[in-house]
């Protein structure tokens, strides 16, 4: 009888296998909680809003900047196109906030924001 190993090394995953999938699900459920939020204060925080751009602000970091960060340590592990879904959303309220024009591109206003981008490149 001959004594044959096979050493075969499989990857080692620090996270459960389905955990992958269930980030979209979680990432599409924040998507979704961010938007109804942001629908509820917009008339606060929106483009004709009359509050100065520091009390805006201060709103998005108390309320829906909240809402985005709640389960970040798990992002380590979301791909990049489910980043930057929450990534576009935060663009399209700090512009709303600054009434920013179209023209002018995010990176111009991020400095002004004390925000930074969700993934930095």
């Amino acid at each position: 009888m001959h004594n044959i190993s096979h050493r075969v090394k499989l990857p080692i995953s620090r996270y459960p296998p389905g955990l992958q999938a269930n980030m979209e699900k979680h990432i599409f459920t924040k998507r979704k909680q961010l938007g109804l939020q942001l629908h509820r204060m917009y008339r606060i925080i929106g483009r004709k809003s009359k509050l100065s751009l520091e009390n805006k602000l201060l709103i998005y970091k108390t309320s829906l900047k909240l809402i985005w960060m709640y389960g970040i340590p798990l992002w380590g592990i979301a791909s990049n196109s489910n980043i930057e879904i929450l990534q576009r959303f935060q663009n399209k309220v700090l512009r709303s906030i600054a009434n920013a024009a179209w023209y002018v591109p995010n990176t111009v206003y991020t400095p002004i924001y004390r925000n930074p981008q969700l993934k930095q490149k």
